[in-house]
C-alpha cells in the first residue's frame, strides 16, 4: 500500500469572470491561503478578441487588443479592490485567450499548486451545449483543481481545525 503525500499548497490560483459565482470562489481561496499561507493569483481570460478595423477611424488590429487588455486589467483590478479588498500576497493576471486553456497554461507557468474554482451547477441540454470551463480545467489540469459550489458554501467555516480533519489534498 503506497503512502499518501499531503500537498504543500504555496501558490492557489483563482479564475474569475467577475461574477457572484466566482467572487464565492475568491471568498473561498482567500479563507483557504490565509490558512495555509499561500499567495493567491486571480486570472481573467479575456477571450480572443474578433477585431473588425474601420479605415475611416483610426483603430489598428492592435491598438484595439492592447485597449482592451488595458480595460480587462482595469476591471480586475476594480473587481479586486471593490469586492475584496486589499490583500497581501494578491495577483492580478489578464490573459487573452480561450479561458481553459489559459487557466491550464498559467498554472503550468507559475507553478501553482491548487486552482480554486466556482462551478455554475448546470446540467443537462444547457450543459451539454454551454460545456463547462471548470470541467474542462479539472480534465487537464496538471495540478489538483478544487471545484466549490457557492450555494453550499460556507467561508467562515474554513479553518487550520477543518483543514486538517479534512486533509484529502493528495498530490498527484
Amino acid at each position: 500500500m503506497s503512502k499518501a503525500v499531503v500537498k504543500e499548497f504555496k501558490k492557489i490560483l483563482v479564475p474569475t469572470d467577475y461574477s457572484d459565482l466566482s467572487l464565492a470562489a475568491v471568498e473561498y481561496a482567500l479563507s483557504f491561503s490565509r490558512v495555509v499561507g499561500a499567495s493567491l493569483y486571480l486570472l481573467h481570460a479575456l477571450d480572443t478578441i474578433p477585431v473588425l478595423v474601420l479605415e475611416d477611424v483610426d483603430l489598428t488590429t492592435e491598438r484595439v487588443i492592447c485597449e482592451t487588455e488595458k480595460n480587462a486589467r482595469s476591471d480586475l483590478h476594480h473587481f479586486v479592490s471593490s469586492k475584496i479588498g486589499d490583500i497581501p500576497k494578491l495577483s492580478e493576471v489578464v490573459r487573452t485567450g480561450v479561458a481553459e486553456d489559459e487557466i491550464v497554461k498559467f498554472a503550468k507557468e507559475e507553478n501553482i499548486d491548487l486552482i480554486v474554482m466556482a462551478t455554475h451547477g448546470r446540467n443537462g441540454l444547457l450543459h451539454t451545449l454551454m460545456g463547462s470551463v471548470a470541467e474542462k480545467v479539472i480534465r487537464r489540469s496538471p495540478v489538483p483543481v478544487l471545484a466549490v459550489n457557492p450555494e453550499t458554501l460556507n467561508v467562515s467555516d474554513v479553518s487550520k481545525d477543518d483543514l486538517k480533519e479534512h486533509s484529502e489534498f493528495v498530490q498527484r
